[in-house]
């Protein structure tokens, strides 16, 4: 046997009922796909799945970690100071400098 023969996955039939995935499997490969030397394709392909399903189960597990972050506040320090003075131009239009 070649190796391209030993690197076949056997994929179950299809028995006409959608799959379901637990979350905790979900994340584990979506954690896979953030190494940055993995691709979303070739974890997809190693584990029977379509790359755009692990795809769209990235961008959800990543738009959760945003919307779980707390923004952190950036000090703002307000000073008073005169308005800027307005000058009319020839034209008669007021313009600020």
């Amino acid at each position: 046997m070649d190796n391209y023969e030993q690197s076949i996955v056997a994929i179950p039939p299809n028995s006409g009922r959608r799959r379901s995935f637990t979350g905790l499997f979900k994340r584990e490969l979506v954690e896979q796909t953030l190494r940055p030397d993995v691709s979303v394709a070739g974890v997809a392909f190693a584990n029977g799945l379509n790359t755009n399903l692990l795809a769209r189960w990235r961008c959800d597990y990543l738009m959760a970690q945003v919307a779980t972050t707390t923004p952190t506040p950036i000090p703002v320090h307000v000073v008073d100071s005169p308005p800027a003075p307005c000058k009319r131009s020839p034209s008669g239009v007021i313009a600020t400098h």
